[in-house]
C-alpha cells in the first residue's frame, strides 16, 4: 500500500510541475519537502503549494514561508496521506485558509483492468492535437477558471502536444460539441487521471464514465502498470471503486486568497 501511495503522490507532484515549468511566464519552486507552482494567473488553479512532509513543530513557519512566496496571487494548498495528519485544520483556518475539497487518493493495477472499448467509444472520444481539439477541452474546463483559455492555448503554442509529452488532453463529443474531458499525466509506471469533468448541461448521462474506461484501455496499450487519480465525492468513489480501483488515502485542498 505505501509503494501506491508513494507512486501516485509522485504523479501528482510531477503533474502540477511539469507543464508550468516550461511555460515562459510560469516556474516552479522546490523547496525542501516542498514543490510550489507560480504563475501571473490570480487564481488557485494554475498558482499551488504541494507538501510532501511536515513537521508538527514546525508546520506553521513553513507554511507562512509559502504563503509569504506565492503573495499576492490566490494558492491551492495540497495535504497528502503523509501530512494530513501533522496539520490542524483549524490552524490553518486561523491561518486564513478555506477548505476546498476532501479527495480520496485511488489506483488501479491496469493487468487487473478488463480491456473492452467499445466501438462507439473510439467514434465519440478524441486525443486533443490540433488547436481545434484545445479550443473544444478549453470550452468545457473555463466554466471553471477565467484564466483556462489563456493558460492551456499557451500550452498548445509554447510547448506543444503529442506522444513525446507526458501528458494528454481528451474530450468526449457530442453533436460536434465536448460535453465531457480528463487529463492524463504519464510517470514511471504510473499514469494520473486528472480533471475528469462533465459540462454541467450533459451530467449523469455516462460520458465520465464512457471516457473513464477508454483512458484505462488507453494507458494499459502504453505498457502502464498502475494508474491513479483523486475523487472528489462519495458518488465518484463509488464509480471508480466498480472499475476495479482501491483507496490509498485522502488528500486535503485548501485555498488561500490574499486580503488587502
Amino acid at each position: 500500500m505505501r509503494k501506491f501511495i508513494a507512486g501516485c503522490e509522485n504523479t501528482i507532484q510531477k503533474k502540477f510541475a511539469y507543464i508550468p515549468n516550461r511555460l515562459n511566464n510560469c516556474k516552479v519552486i522546490k523547496l525542501n519537502n516542498f514543490t510550489l507552482i507560480q504563475s501571473p494567473y490570480k487564481t488557485s488553479m494554475f498558482n499551488i503549494a504541494w507538501i510532501k512532509e511536515l513537521n508538527k513543530e514546525t508546520y506553521q513557519e513553513k507554511i507562512q514561508n509559502i504563503i509569504d512566496t506565492l503573495s499576492p496571487n490566490p494558492f491551492a494548498l495540497w495535504l497528502g496521506p503523509n501530512t494530513i495528519s501533522c496539520v490542524k485544520e483549524s490552524q490553518l483556518i486561523e491561518m486564513g485558509f478555506i477548505k476546498e475539497a476532501n479527495e480520496t487518493g485511488m489506483c488501479i493495477e491496469l493487468n487487473q483492468f478488463n480491456e473492452n472499448i467499445y466501438e462507439s467509444n473510439l467514434q465519440s472520444i478524441f486525443e486533443v492535437i490540433d488547436k481545434e481539439g484545445i479550443l473544444k477541452f478549453i470550452d468545457v474546463l473555463e466554466a471553471y477558471d477565467p484564466f483556462v483559455r489563456d493558460y492551456y492555448l499557451k500550452v498548445f503554442h509554447e510547448i506543444g502536444l503529442g506522444e513525446h509529452q507526458p501528458f494528454r488532453f481528451f474530450y468526449l463529443s457530442k453533436d460536434g460539441k465536448a460535453v465531457c474531458i480528463a487529463s492524463l499525466f504519464f510517470a514511471d509506471n504510473y499514469c494520473g487521471i486528472f480533471d475528469v469533468i462533465t459540462h454541467e448541461a450533459h451530467r449523469k448521462q455516462g460520458h465520465a464514465n464512457k471516457l473513464m474506461k477508454y483512458l484505462l484501455s488507453y494507458a494499459k496499450k502504453r505498457q502502464t502498470d498502475h494508474m491513479c487519480l483523486t475523487a472528489s465525492s462519495p458518488e465518484a468513489v463509488y464509480l471508480y471503486k466498480k472499475m476495479g480501483f482501491i483507496e490509498l488515502g485522502y488528500y486535503n485542498c485548501f485555498e488561500f486568497k490574499f486580503r488587502f
